[in-house]
């Protein structure tokens, strides 16, 4: 309830990459000062936690503009760790300065990334990396799909490479709307209780959304953008899949997965824009401080996602 009309306050925003994971932000900040051994004693130790792996190989790639990870896989050239630091951050190095050097790049980060392969055969790691390189660089599907075979043999429900081939089978990649959705409600039906992957469609319909509001007829508008939300709000599928996804997985005792914040804030958008403004409000309270970017880029980012959690505290 509004107390004297006026409105909540807006949160601070934690914008450090690690978030909540102390260990990870120390691991960054050192590595930023040049000493990558928090970083490398991190990932040895999650050597059998695949999926946190996964984010803070991420995490640690796109910490900085330093070359750091060019100087730790030269000091260490056998170290299955370094080498899926360094290709990641090639790739990261490569979309920011496109062009041929962005190609040169994802050339060099796929080597490196078949030398992690090589060195670690039981880590899916590289093969979820290797998804996200083989969408940049527009592979075929023979070559998508034996990647995407590699993976799941070493984790059937991988969430970083989940991801990564819904944005292969997208539209705005290589793919449709059709096969995109197709694949996200597949693996949401099949997936485990409490698995973040019941948040797939949501992931798919924000795909669409963003399509259809900057690709279909009078694109780019915020006509067209209001059309999109208000088909969204009507569509009885999209409102179940928004509903499984809080019952399924958030209300669940579902675990904190390495990309937990972004799937909360993935579902929090999806609520907003369904409508459901009361059943955000726990959602926002579990984001905190930890907004991201990406559900909320297209909708106006950081003040949109501001304006949705006022919205939800007021209802």
């Amino acid at each position: 309830m509004r107390l004297f009309g006026r409105r909540p306050p807006g949160i601070v925003v934690d914008a450090h990459p690690a978030q909540d994971d102390g260990e990870l932000r120390q691991a960054v900040e050192k590595a930023c000062g040049g000493d990558w051994g928090p970083a490398r004693d991190l990932l040895a130790a999650l050597r059998h936690d695949y999926d946190r792996r996964a984010r803070v190989v991420g995490v640690l790639a796109g910490s900085t503009n330093e070359n750091w990870p060019d100087r730790w896989a030269g000091a260490d050239p056998v170290n299955a760790d370094a080498l899926l630091v360094r290709a990641r951050s090639l790739i990261i190095r490569g979309r920011r300065a496109g062009g041929d050097e962005f190609h040169r790049l994802l050339r060099k980060a796929v080597l490196l990334n078949d030398e992690a392969a090589v060195i670690a055969p039981d880590d899916p790691t590289p093969w979820a990396q290797r998804l996200i390189l083989m969408t940049a660089l527009g592979a075929d599907r023979d070559t998508f799909d034996h990647g995407w075979a590699e993976l799941t043999a070493r984790d059937p429900w991988h969430r970083e490479g989940h991801g990564a081939k819904l944005t292969y089978l997208c539209r705005r990649w290589q793919g449709s709307h059709e096969r995109m959705f197709a694949f996200a409600r597949e693996v949401a039906q099949a997936a485990p209780a409490g698995s973040p992957l019941r948040v797939l469609p949501l992931h798919a319909a924000d795909e669409w959304a963003l399509w259809e509001t900057h690709h279909g007829d009078g694109g780019g508008t915020m006509t067209k953008a209001l059309e999109v939300i208000h088909a969204q709000r009507e569509d009885p599928r999209f409102q179940a899949e928004v509903q499984a996804a809080l019952q399924l997985w958030f209300a669940r005792p579902a675990y904190r997965h390495g990309m937990w914040f972004h799937d909360l804030n993935q579902l929090a958008h999806a609520l907003h824009r369904a409508g459901h403004h009361d059943q955000a409000r726990p959602v926002f309270d579990a984001i905190g401080p930890y907004f991201e970017d990406g559900p909320w880029r297209y909708a106006g980012g950081e003040p949109a996602f501001q304006q949705a959690r006022r919205t939800a505290l007021s209802a």
